[in-house]
């Protein structure tokens, strides 16, 4: 049997992305239905709900970065992953400090592209600098392009539980 996805960047950004709006259209023939590997309209749903479901009995840590990580940013579900990375931190005091503060730190760390430090410093009202030692310091935590961290280790867990169900091919990539 042939896996659906090369990767499984491609499996959980497709299950965490995928529009439901287009399942109904999809059923009632309006709109084409998918991209080939049947993954349009309710089967789309189906193969998505699936991969949701394998990521969620691997724990609450490894769905919570998968939704912060594949979500589209600002959307509920990406929030809940969030929210379930902070609660991840502050339960295990990993790094120490107030949840507000960590929360603005995750929330740049997975939306990069919206938030400078300059914003947060603004938003938590303290030193830009502080801001720099802090969002360096979560970085490191959660993984950077220097250095493996909470993030690596959950997306490893993840690929394995993707590869072993046949979700995704065995070519060796993430």
């Amino acid at each position: 049997m042939t896996a659906l996805f090369k990767s499984t960047h491609d499996a959980l950004r497709f299950a965490y992305r995928f529009n439901g709006d287009n399942t109904v259209s999809a059923r009632l023939g309006n709109t084409p239905s998918g991209n080939g590997r049947g993954l349009g309209g309710l089967d789309g749903a189906a193969q998505a709900g699936m991969i949701q479901a394998e990521v969620r009995q691997l724990g609450e840590i490894e769905e919570a970065v998968a939704l912060a990580a594949f979500s589209i940013p600002g959307t509920l579900v990406w929030s809940h992953g969030i929210a379930g990375i902070v609660r991840h931190i502050v339960e295990t005091r990993a790094i120490r400090f107030k949840a507000r503060e960590l929360c603005v730190y995750v929330v740049a760390y997975f939306n990069r592209k919206r938030h400078t430090q300059e914003s947060m410093a603004q938003r938590l009202k303290i030193d830009q600098g502080t801001v720099s030692r802090h969002y360096r310091e979560v970085s490191r935590y959660l993984g950077s392009k220097y250095s493996k961290g909470l993030c690596d280790d959950v997306m490893l867990r993840i690929d394995d539980e993707m590869r072993a169900k046949g979700v995704v091919g065995d070519d060796g990539s993430l």
